[in-house]
Protein backbone atom coordinates (compact mmCIF):
# COMPACT_ATOMS: atom_id res chain seq x y z
CA UNK A 1 0.00 0.00 0.00
CA UNK A 2 2.84 2.42 0.94
CA UNK A 3 4.64 1.76 -2.34
CA UNK A 4 1.42 2.39 -4.28
CA UNK A 5 0.85 5.75 -2.53
CA UNK A 6 4.44 6.73 -3.22
CA UNK A 7 3.96 5.92 -6.90
CA UNK A 8 0.77 8.01 -7.04
CA UNK A 9 2.58 10.89 -5.33
CA UNK A 10 5.44 10.77 -7.78
CA UNK A 11 3.10 10.56 -10.80
CA UNK A 12 1.12 13.55 -9.57
CA UNK A 13 4.34 15.39 -8.87
CA UNK A 14 5.54 14.90 -12.46
CA UNK A 15 2.25 16.32 -13.77
CA UNK A 16 2.34 19.24 -11.37
CA UNK A 17 5.93 20.13 -12.29
CA UNK A 18 4.88 20.23 -15.95
CA UNK A 19 1.90 22.49 -15.16
CA UNK A 20 4.01 24.79 -12.96
CA UNK A 21 6.78 25.10 -15.55
CA UNK A 22 4.14 25.99 -18.15
CA UNK A 23 2.92 28.74 -15.77
CA UNK A 24 -0.44 27.00 -15.33
CA UNK A 25 -0.44 27.95 -11.65
CA UNK A 26 -4.13 27.30 -10.93
CA UNK A 27 -3.85 23.80 -12.38
CA UNK A 28 -0.57 23.25 -10.53
CA UNK A 29 -2.21 24.28 -7.26
CA UNK A 30 -4.97 21.73 -7.71
CA UNK A 31 -2.47 18.97 -8.47
CA UNK A 32 -0.33 19.91 -5.46
CA UNK A 33 -3.46 19.66 -3.31
CA UNK A 34 -4.10 16.17 -4.73
CA UNK A 35 -0.55 15.18 -3.82
CA UNK A 36 -1.11 16.39 -0.27
CA UNK A 37 -4.25 14.23 0.03
CA UNK A 38 -1.94 11.24 -0.40
CA UNK A 39 0.54 12.62 2.15
CA UNK A 40 -0.13 15.86 4.00
CA UNK A 41 3.55 16.03 5.02
CA UNK A 42 4.85 15.69 1.46
CA UNK A 43 7.37 18.55 1.67
CA UNK A 44 7.90 18.94 -2.07
CA UNK A 45 4.16 19.29 -2.61
CA UNK A 46 3.87 21.78 0.25
CA UNK A 47 6.65 23.84 -1.28
CA UNK A 48 5.00 23.66 -4.70
CA UNK A 49 1.67 24.74 -3.26
CA UNK A 50 3.31 27.69 -1.51
CA UNK A 51 5.09 28.73 -4.73
CA UNK A 52 1.89 28.40 -6.78
CA UNK A 53 -0.09 30.51 -4.29
CA UNK A 54 2.61 33.17 -4.44
CA UNK A 55 2.53 33.17 -8.26
CA UNK A 56 -1.26 33.59 -8.08
CA UNK A 57 -0.82 36.67 -5.85
CA UNK A 58 -2.07 34.95 -2.69
CA UNK A 59 0.88 36.03 -0.54
CA UNK A 60 -0.66 35.59 2.92
CA UNK A 61 -1.72 31.98 2.15
CA UNK A 62 1.69 31.29 0.67
CA UNK A 63 3.42 32.72 3.77
CA UNK A 64 1.44 30.39 6.07
CA UNK A 65 2.76 27.34 4.22
CA UNK A 66 6.33 28.64 4.19
CA UNK A 67 6.04 29.13 7.96
CA UNK A 68 4.82 25.53 8.29
CA UNK A 69 7.81 24.33 6.31
CA UNK A 70 10.13 26.52 8.37
CA UNK A 71 8.86 24.88 11.57
CA UNK A 72 9.02 21.37 10.10
CA UNK A 73 11.69 18.68 10.38
CA UNK A 74 12.35 18.76 6.65
CA UNK A 75 15.72 17.26 5.72
CA UNK A 76 15.70 18.33 2.04
CA UNK A 77 18.35 21.01 1.46
CA UNK A 78 16.73 22.11 -1.82
CA UNK A 79 13.51 22.88 0.05
CA UNK A 80 15.43 24.86 2.67
CA UNK A 81 17.04 26.83 -0.16
CA UNK A 82 13.60 27.78 -1.47
CA UNK A 83 12.32 28.64 2.01
CA UNK A 84 15.32 30.90 2.54
CA UNK A 85 14.81 32.57 -0.83
CA UNK A 86 11.17 33.34 0.05
CA UNK A 87 12.07 34.92 3.39
CA UNK A 88 14.98 36.85 1.90
CA UNK A 89 13.62 38.08 -1.41
CA UNK A 90 9.89 38.31 -0.71
CA UNK A 91 9.52 39.06 3.01
CA UNK A 92 12.93 40.70 3.64
CA UNK A 93 13.22 38.57 6.77
CA UNK A 94 16.98 38.13 7.06
CA UNK A 95 17.03 36.15 10.30
CA UNK A 96 14.62 33.48 9.02
CA UNK A 97 16.38 33.37 5.65
CA UNK A 98 19.74 32.82 7.35
CA UNK A 99 18.29 30.08 9.56
CA UNK A 100 16.79 28.41 6.47
CA UNK A 101 20.09 28.43 4.57
CA UNK A 102 21.91 27.14 7.67
CA UNK A 103 19.41 24.28 7.91
CA UNK A 104 19.98 23.44 4.27
CA UNK A 105 23.76 23.39 4.76
CA UNK A 106 23.32 21.13 7.78
CA UNK A 107 21.75 18.46 5.53
CA UNK A 108 23.87 19.08 2.42
CA UNK A 109 26.96 21.27 2.69
CA UNK A 110 27.85 20.62 -0.94
CA UNK A 111 24.93 22.64 -2.37
CA UNK A 112 26.81 25.69 -3.62
CA UNK A 113 23.76 27.96 -3.91
CA UNK A 114 23.11 27.63 -0.18
CA UNK A 115 26.55 29.11 0.59
CA UNK A 116 26.05 31.90 -1.98
CA UNK A 117 22.59 32.84 -0.69
CA UNK A 118 23.83 32.63 2.90
CA UNK A 119 26.57 35.09 1.98
CA UNK A 120 24.04 37.44 0.38
CA UNK A 121 21.92 37.50 3.54
CA UNK A 122 24.97 38.14 5.72
CA UNK A 123 25.92 41.09 3.47
CA UNK A 124 22.42 42.50 4.03
CA UNK A 125 22.97 42.08 7.77
CA UNK A 126 26.34 43.93 7.55
CA UNK A 127 28.14 40.76 8.69
CA UNK A 128 30.81 41.06 6.04
CA UNK A 129 33.43 38.70 7.43
CA UNK A 130 30.92 35.86 7.83
CA UNK A 131 29.62 36.58 4.33
CA UNK A 132 33.15 36.37 2.99
CA UNK A 133 33.62 32.96 4.62
CA UNK A 134 30.39 31.73 3.00
CA UNK A 135 31.51 32.86 -0.44
CA UNK A 136 34.92 31.23 0.07
CA UNK A 137 33.15 27.95 0.91
CA UNK A 138 31.11 28.35 -2.29
CA UNK A 139 34.28 28.89 -4.33
CA UNK A 140 35.69 25.60 -3.06
CA UNK A 141 32.62 23.83 -4.47
CA UNK A 142 32.56 25.69 -7.80
CA UNK A 143 36.01 26.93 -8.76
CA UNK A 144 34.94 28.18 -12.19
CA UNK A 145 32.04 30.42 -11.13
CA UNK A 146 33.28 33.96 -11.76
CA UNK A 147 30.30 35.46 -9.91
CA UNK A 148 31.41 33.84 -6.66
CA UNK A 149 34.78 35.59 -6.94
CA UNK A 150 32.93 38.86 -7.56
CA UNK A 151 31.08 38.26 -4.29
CA UNK A 152 34.36 37.52 -2.52
CA UNK A 153 35.83 40.73 -3.91
CA UNK A 154 32.77 42.70 -2.86
CA UNK A 155 33.10 41.35 0.69
CA UNK A 156 36.78 42.28 0.87
CA UNK A 157 35.88 45.73 -0.45
CA UNK A 158 33.28 46.18 2.30
CA UNK A 159 35.96 45.14 4.80
CA UNK A 160 38.31 47.77 3.27
CA UNK A 161 40.84 45.11 2.26
CA UNK A 162 41.52 46.55 -1.16
CA UNK A 163 44.45 44.36 -2.23
CA UNK A 164 42.48 41.15 -1.67
CA UNK A 165 39.41 42.67 -3.34
CA UNK A 166 41.50 43.45 -6.42
CA UNK A 167 42.96 39.92 -6.41
CA UNK A 168 39.48 38.40 -6.27
CA UNK A 169 38.27 40.60 -9.14
CA UNK A 170 41.32 39.54 -11.14
CA UNK A 171 40.45 35.90 -10.43
CA UNK A 172 36.90 36.53 -11.66
CA UNK A 173 38.25 38.16 -14.82
CA UNK A 174 40.62 35.26 -15.44
CA UNK A 175 37.56 33.00 -15.62
CA UNK A 176 35.37 35.34 -17.65
CA UNK A 177 35.70 38.93 -18.78
CA UNK A 178 32.72 40.65 -17.10
CA UNK A 179 31.62 44.24 -16.65
CA UNK A 180 30.80 43.91 -12.93
CA UNK A 181 34.39 42.99 -12.06
CA UNK A 182 35.89 45.59 -14.42
CA UNK A 183 33.68 48.39 -13.11
CA UNK A 184 34.23 47.63 -9.45
CA UNK A 185 37.94 47.11 -9.97
CA UNK A 186 38.01 50.55 -11.60
CA UNK A 187 36.24 52.09 -8.61
CA UNK A 188 38.78 50.63 -6.16
CA UNK A 189 41.77 51.64 -8.30
CA UNK A 190 40.37 55.17 -8.59
CA UNK A 191 39.72 55.37 -4.84
CA UNK A 192 43.30 54.37 -3.99
CA UNK A 193 44.81 56.76 -6.53
CA UNK A 194 45.96 54.27 -9.18
CA UNK A 195 44.35 56.32 -11.91
CA UNK A 196 46.21 55.02 -14.98
CA UNK A 197 45.32 51.42 -14.10
CA UNK A 198 41.75 52.52 -13.45
CA UNK A 199 41.57 54.12 -16.90
CA UNK A 200 42.86 50.96 -18.60
CA UNK A 201 40.34 48.86 -16.69
CA UNK A 202 37.30 51.01 -17.47
CA UNK A 203 38.31 51.10 -21.14
CA UNK A 204 38.19 47.29 -21.12
CA UNK A 205 34.64 47.48 -19.76
CA UNK A 206 33.65 49.97 -22.45
CA UNK A 207 35.04 47.63 -25.10
CA UNK A 208 32.39 45.15 -23.98
CA UNK A 209 29.49 47.61 -23.80
CA UNK A 210 28.89 51.37 -23.88
CA UNK A 211 26.91 52.28 -20.76
CA UNK A 212 26.27 55.63 -19.10
CA UNK A 213 27.69 54.48 -15.73
CA UNK A 214 30.88 53.18 -17.34
CA UNK A 215 31.30 56.48 -19.19
CA UNK A 216 30.75 58.34 -15.92
CA UNK A 217 33.56 56.43 -14.20
CA UNK A 218 35.86 56.96 -17.16
CA UNK A 219 35.16 60.70 -16.95
CA UNK A 220 35.79 60.61 -13.19
CA UNK A 221 39.16 58.88 -13.64
CA UNK A 222 40.12 61.38 -16.36
CA UNK A 223 39.17 64.21 -13.98
CA UNK A 224 41.48 62.74 -11.35
CA UNK A 225 44.21 62.48 -13.99
CA UNK A 226 43.64 66.22 -14.60
CA UNK A 227 42.61 65.55 -18.20
CA UNK A 228 39.70 67.95 -17.84
CA UNK A 229 38.79 68.55 -21.49
CA UNK A 230 38.61 64.80 -22.17
CA UNK A 231 36.69 64.28 -18.93
CA UNK A 232 34.09 66.83 -20.00
CA UNK A 233 33.76 65.16 -23.40
CA UNK A 234 33.14 61.73 -21.84
CA UNK A 235 30.75 62.97 -19.16
CA UNK A 236 28.68 64.63 -21.89
CA UNK A 237 28.52 61.26 -23.68
CA UNK A 238 27.24 59.72 -20.45
CA UNK A 239 24.51 62.36 -20.20
CA UNK A 240 23.55 61.79 -23.85
CA UNK A 241 22.60 58.23 -22.86
CA UNK A 242 20.97 58.86 -19.47
CA UNK A 243 20.19 61.81 -17.22
CA UNK A 244 22.49 60.49 -14.46
CA UNK A 245 22.81 62.67 -11.34
CA UNK A 246 26.45 61.69 -10.69
CA UNK A 247 27.34 62.77 -14.22
CA UNK A 248 25.79 66.20 -13.59
CA UNK A 249 27.77 66.49 -10.35
CA UNK A 250 30.99 65.63 -12.15
CA UNK A 251 30.18 68.00 -15.01
CA UNK A 252 29.68 70.79 -12.46
CA UNK A 253 33.18 70.19 -11.06
CA UNK A 254 34.86 69.82 -14.43
CA UNK A 255 33.21 72.98 -15.80
CA UNK A 256 34.27 74.93 -12.71
CA UNK A 257 37.85 73.69 -13.06
CA UNK A 258 37.85 74.72 -16.74
CA UNK A 259 36.42 78.11 -15.69
CA UNK A 260 33.36 77.61 -17.87
CA UNK A 261 31.17 79.22 -15.22
CA UNK A 262 27.98 79.39 -17.30
CA UNK A 263 28.16 75.65 -17.90
CA UNK A 264 29.00 75.11 -14.24
CA UNK A 265 25.91 77.05 -13.14
CA UNK A 266 23.71 75.13 -15.58
CA UNK A 267 25.06 71.76 -14.40
CA UNK A 268 24.79 72.72 -10.74
CA UNK A 269 21.16 73.76 -11.25
CA UNK A 270 20.39 70.27 -12.62
CA UNK A 271 21.86 68.67 -9.50
CA UNK A 272 20.10 71.00 -7.08
CA UNK A 273 16.66 70.24 -8.53
CA UNK A 274 16.95 66.71 -7.13
CA UNK A 275 19.33 67.37 -4.23
CA UNK A 276 18.88 70.94 -2.98
CA UNK A 277 20.94 70.28 0.15
CA UNK A 278 24.17 69.40 -1.71
CA UNK A 279 26.38 72.10 -0.22
CA UNK A 280 29.40 71.27 -2.38
CA UNK A 281 27.37 71.99 -5.51
CA UNK A 282 26.10 75.24 -3.97
CA UNK A 283 29.78 76.19 -3.47
CA UNK A 284 30.46 75.78 -7.20
CA UNK A 285 27.29 77.60 -8.22
CA UNK A 286 27.75 80.57 -5.87
CA UNK A 287 31.41 81.05 -6.78
CA UNK A 288 30.60 80.82 -10.49
CA UNK A 289 27.91 83.49 -10.10
CA UNK A 290 30.41 85.70 -8.25
CA UNK A 291 33.03 85.22 -10.99
CA UNK A 292 30.41 86.28 -13.56
CA UNK A 293 29.47 89.24 -11.35
CA UNK A 294 25.89 87.98 -11.05
CA UNK A 295 25.84 89.13 -7.45
CA UNK A 296 22.07 89.28 -6.91
CA UNK A 297 21.78 85.67 -8.09
CA UNK A 298 24.72 84.70 -5.90
CA UNK A 299 22.99 86.32 -2.90
CA UNK A 300 19.75 84.47 -3.66
CA UNK A 301 21.73 81.23 -3.83
CA UNK A 302 23.38 81.98 -0.48
CA UNK A 303 19.99 82.57 1.12
CA UNK A 304 18.73 79.29 -0.30
CA UNK A 305 21.68 77.16 0.81
CA UNK A 306 21.54 78.67 4.31
CA UNK A 307 18.20 76.89 4.72
CA UNK A 308 20.13 73.61 4.55
CA UNK A 309 23.56 74.50 5.89
CA UNK A 310 23.89 77.39 8.34
CA UNK A 311 27.66 77.08 8.34
CA UNK A 312 30.37 79.71 8.69
CA UNK A 313 31.37 79.44 5.04
CA UNK A 314 27.99 80.37 3.59
CA UNK A 315 27.29 83.03 6.24
CA UNK A 316 30.62 84.58 5.34
CA UNK A 317 29.87 84.36 1.60
CA UNK A 318 26.56 86.14 2.13
CA UNK A 319 28.26 88.95 4.05
CA UNK A 320 30.99 89.18 1.37
CA UNK A 321 28.44 89.38 -1.46
CA UNK A 322 26.51 92.09 0.39
CA UNK A 323 29.76 94.05 0.63
CA UNK A 324 30.29 93.68 -3.12
CA UNK A 325 26.70 94.93 -3.61
CA UNK A 326 27.55 97.91 -1.41
CA UNK A 327 24.85 96.89 1.07
CA UNK A 328 27.25 97.74 3.86
CA UNK A 329 24.92 97.91 6.85
CA UNK A 330 23.47 94.47 6.10
CA UNK A 331 26.96 93.05 5.64
CA UNK A 332 28.40 94.49 8.86
CA UNK A 333 25.34 93.32 10.80
CA UNK A 334 26.09 89.72 9.78
CA UNK A 335 29.74 90.17 10.80
CA UNK A 336 28.77 91.57 14.20
CA UNK A 337 26.33 88.73 14.89
CA UNK A 338 28.92 86.11 14.01
CA UNK A 339 31.68 87.86 15.97
CA UNK A 340 29.46 87.94 19.05
CA UNK A 341 29.91 84.14 19.11
CA UNK A 342 33.49 83.99 17.81
CA UNK A 343 35.12 87.34 18.51
CA UNK A 344 38.55 86.53 17.06
CA UNK A 345 37.41 84.90 13.84
CA UNK A 346 39.94 86.20 11.27
CA UNK A 347 37.65 85.98 8.22
CA UNK A 348 34.84 88.03 9.75
CA UNK A 349 37.21 90.48 11.44
CA UNK A 350 38.99 91.16 8.16
CA UNK A 351 35.68 91.48 6.30
CA UNK A 352 34.38 93.84 8.98
CA UNK A 353 37.56 95.91 8.63
CA UNK A 354 36.91 96.27 4.90
CA UNK A 355 33.29 97.30 5.51
CA UNK A 356 34.34 99.88 8.12
CA UNK A 357 36.82 101.32 5.65
CA UNK A 358 34.05 101.67 3.08
CA UNK A 359 31.87 103.33 5.71
CA UNK A 360 34.67 105.83 6.38
CA UNK A 361 35.48 104.53 9.88
CA UNK A 362 39.23 104.29 9.32
CA UNK A 363 40.32 104.00 12.97
CA UNK A 364 37.87 101.16 13.62
CA UNK A 365 38.96 99.48 10.40
CA UNK A 366 42.60 99.61 11.52
CA UNK A 367 41.67 98.29 14.97
CA UNK A 368 39.83 95.36 13.40
CA UNK A 369 42.63 94.37 11.04
CA UNK A 370 45.18 94.75 13.86
CA UNK A 371 43.19 92.21 15.87
CA UNK A 372 43.36 89.82 12.91
CA UNK A 373 47.16 90.20 12.64
CA UNK A 374 47.56 89.85 16.43
CA UNK A 375 46.23 86.32 16.34
CA UNK A 376 47.28 85.53 12.74
CA UNK A 377 50.62 87.31 12.20
CA UNK A 378 51.29 85.59 8.86
CA UNK A 379 47.89 86.09 7.23
CA UNK A 380 48.98 87.72 3.98
CA UNK A 381 45.62 89.24 3.04
CA UNK A 382 45.35 90.95 6.44
CA UNK A 383 48.92 92.28 6.24
CA UNK A 384 48.33 93.68 2.76
CA UNK A 385 45.07 95.35 3.81
CA UNK A 386 46.78 96.84 6.88
CA UNK A 387 49.49 98.32 4.62
CA UNK A 388 46.78 99.71 2.35
CA UNK A 389 45.06 101.39 5.32
CA UNK A 390 48.40 102.78 6.51
CA UNK A 391 48.94 104.30 3.09
CA UNK A 392 45.42 105.78 3.17
CA UNK A 393 46.03 107.71 6.43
Amino acid sequence: MGIEIDNIKEELFKKVKYAYNKKQYENALNLFNESLICDENFSKALLGKAKSLYKLGRLSESSIIYDELFDSDCMDSYIWLNIGNFYYYVLNNNSKALKSYDNGIKYDDALVNLWIKRGNVLISMNMYEKALNSYIEASKLDKLNYKIYNNIAHSYNLLNINDKALSAFNKSLSIKMNIYALLNKTIILNDIGRFSEALNTINMALNIKIRYDLLYYKALVLYNLEEYEESLKIVNQSLDIFDYSNSWILKTKVSYTLEDFEDCINSASHVLIFNPSDTEIWFYKINSLIYLNKLDDALDSCNEVLQYDFSEYFIYEKARILLKLNRLNESIKICNVFLSFDENNPNFLLLKSKILYKLGNLDEAINCVDNVIKFNPYLEEAIEFREFLEFTI
